[in-house]
């Protein structure tokens, strides 16, 4: 369950920070390289997450579910 909190209040600091970076963006102001460099990173994390959550439609969406869907050959 602590992982799961961590996992959940990590996207929750991504995704409000993205934020951010884009109304800077939408008001009008560049981004520094330090900005750009972390804006990369955000979009990379959310490449991940959709990954991971597009496995996991996947193998819920099987009958029935695999017994060792823990197994890493299932996951990005």
């Amino acid at each position: 369950e602590n992982d799961l909190q961590n996992a959940i209040i990590k996207q929750l600091n991504a995704q409000m920070r993205a934020t951010e970076l884009v109304m800077k963006r939408a008001s009008g102001v560049a981004w520094n390289e330090e900005e750009m460099h972390e804006a990369k990173k955000l979009q990379a994390l959310a490449d991940d997450i959709k990954a991971i959550r597009a496995a996991s439609n996947e193998i819920e969406g099987m009958t029935p579910i695999p017994k060792d869907y823990q197994d890493a050959r299932w996951w990005p």
